[in-house]
């Protein structure tokens, strides 16, 4: 099992870049643990339901909810601009190992095989 759990030096980075509570209604709890519950997912891959149920980590659908909401907010743009801007401050982001993937792309409705010129099977939403 991948251990993705934020550690204190970690937390304390990211820590001020989440959201301020809200000021009336129900305060979040676990903001430490849906985070390490999302870091594990993006790591491993697998899917929400199956994050471990051990200490540490929120349940996978707490994790999926503060994911696709702080996504709708721009949480996570802001998040990785700063977490990158700091690191290429201080000078400990090396870029010469980089590089970009696009085997995820989705195959479009009618779209022609490379191969056998047969339409593709269009992908479940």
């Amino acid at each position: 099992m991948e251990d993705t759990r934020l550690n204190d030096a970690q937390w304390a980075v990211i820590a001020p870049l989440l959201p301020p509570q809200p000021a009336k209604g129900r305060k979040r709890s676990q903001d430490r643990e849906v985070l390490s519950g999302i870091m594990y997912r993006l790591k491993t891959g697998c899917r929400w339901r199956d994050i471990p149920k051990v200490e540490g980590y929120a349940p996978g659908s707490r994790c999926h909810y503060w994911h696709d909401r702080w996504v709708r907010q721009g949480l996570w743009d802001g998040m990785w601009q700063q977490i990158l801007g700091r690191l290429w401050a201080a000078g400990k982001l090396d870029l010469s190992q980089g590089s970009l993937e696009g085997s995820q792309v989705q195959v479009k409705r009618g779209a022609m095989r490379e191969t056998g010129g047969t339409r593709a099977k269009a992908v479940p939403r």
